[in-house]
């Protein structure tokens, strides 16, 4: 997958639901993917340092993201998943 080629932000990705037309509150979003990230590390037991580093993040920038602050790209997100060893689609699904 060669999701380093494509700065998407997600948020704007998914900033109204094709389906519904209903608009997506973005930062209820952001906040719901930081506390499912959040909730995963938490009960792997890796300290915020750990997955920083094997997501190529620094741990500043996981804290914001964790914390629903940061405009994470897909990249990002998708590198977060796979240190997390989740399925993407598993880290968003049932969100907004």
């Amino acid at each position: 997958m060669m999701l380093g080629h494509y700065r998407f932000e997600f948020m704007d990705v998914l900033r109204t639901m094709p389906q519904t037309g209903r608009v997506i509150d973005l930062a209820e979003l952001k906040r719901q993917i930081g506390a499912a990230i959040r909730a995963k590390r938490v009960s792997l037991l890796i300290p915020p340092q750990l997955l920083a580093r094997t997501a190529g993040l620094s741990v500043d920038y996981l804290k914001r993201i964790e914390d629903g602050q940061a405009n994470s790209t897909l990249f990002e997100l998708h590198k977060l998943s796979r240190a997390l060893k989740m399925d993407f689609a598993e880290m968003v699904r049932g969100l907004v």
